[in-house]
């Protein structure tokens, strides 16, 4: 990767803007494949799901769930290793999937199941390579969950649960080349959680206490090649680049000063991998770096200005143009907006 501009001002392009008449209790950006149109799904506390195109000629599309609890985590993927789902869990742990939208037609219904409640986020994926989708969930008591679909009895098995010693403050999934894993970071400790899906084996590692802010009270840790990172609702002062065996090859410094309050991470196609993080005066700072080499900087490549007093933010590449991001942002006061972000003048590689 090559360095074009550091630290560069960008103005983003906005895709969406609007305002919810109900609190946004979960979002996400999804995608049926990269030619498909890209949905921002906003999880409501009344128990709808919106589906907002950041298109204009798709129309805005909303699912009333019979169950009026606040939908607190939204995924997606092959949940069922069929077609790709977007799945909702409602604070009670009702699991529901639903299709895509398909022109003025709502998304049907074609699972659901009631799993643990008090879910905060989920992601679909395949953590242990084994070819099969599984389910991660994180949950506000300390536990992450993991689940797999199973043909036999229509039903999603409990595969293995993970307590954590403190209350799980942002969360990281990064590959290592073979298989996922995730990185915990915890309220007030100087230590993150590491699990391997591969063997299911968990680690305590510390913090690196060498860089200049070592003295912060909240980390987020980001692995090198992430798949997606969430800052759950909590502050941060520093965030650290780490792997799942606590080395760290990396830092970041955060121009933030009052502490980074939404934050997001994810590798683009070309190998780029990058981390967001937002603070309450609605800046967006940009970090990236490449693990096959070439240019780095512990500063931000970009910065931007979007919704300021974020409390949700949602990263995701956007396949239709090379080096480019879609970063979604819901305010304190129920504005959201998407923005695409475009890296090609900034980095290469």
């Amino acid at each position: 990767m090559k360095i074009l501009r550091k630290d560069a001002h960008i103005p983003p392009i906005t895709l969406l803007v609007s305002h919810l008449n109900t609190p946004c209790s979960s979002m996400a950006l999804v995608q049926a494949t990269p030619n498909d149109v890209l949905y921002l799904v906003v999880g409501k506390a009344s128990g709808e799901t919106v589906f907002l195109p950041t298109v204009r000629d798709h129309p805005v599309v909303t699912i009333e769930s019979e169950v009026k609890m606040p939908i607190c985590a939204i995924a997606e993927g092959k949940l069922r290793n069929k077609e790709r789902e977007v799945v909702t869990i409602q604070a009670n742990g009702l699991l529901q999937s639903l299709e895509y939208p398909n022109g003025d037609l709502k998304p049907e219904k074609v699972f659901s199941q009631l799993i643990y409640a008090n879910v905060c986020s989920a992601k679909i994926l395949d953590i242990d390579g084994d070819k099969l989708y599984e389910m991660i969930v994180m949950m506000t008591d300390r536990v992450v969950r993991s689940y797999r679909y199973s043909y036999d009895s229509d039903r999603l098995a409990p595969l293995h649960k993970w307590e954590m010693p403190a209350q799980i403050s942002g969360w990281c999934i990064g590959f290592n080349g073979y298989w996922h894993y995730i990185l915990l970071s915890q309220c007030n400790q100087p230590n993150y959680i590491s699990i391997d899906f591969s063997s299911s084996e968990v680690k305590v590692l510390q913090a690196d206490q060498t860089t200049p802010t070592s003295n912060a009270d909240n980390y987020f840790f980001v692995c090198p090649q992430p798949y997606a990172a969430d800052l759950a609702h909590y502050v941060a002062d520093e965030v650290q680049i780490a792997d799942s065996e606590g080395c760290f090859d990396r830092d970041i410094n955060c121009p933030a000063v009052r502490g980074i309050c939404c934050a997001g991470a994810l590798t683009l196609d070309s190998g780029v991998s990058l981390v967001v993080t937002l603070d309450n005066a609605g800046t967006l700072y940009i970090y990236g770096w490449s693990a096959t080499g070439g240019d780095y900087t512990s500063d931000p490549v970009a910065q931007c200005k979007v919704l300021s007093n974020g409390v949700f933010l949602n990263a995701y590449p956007y396949r239709q143009r090379a080096m480019s991001l879609v970063v979604s942002v819901v305010d304190a006061c129920g504005q959201l907006a998407a923005y695409l972000i475009d890296l090609r003048h900034v980095i290469t590689v």
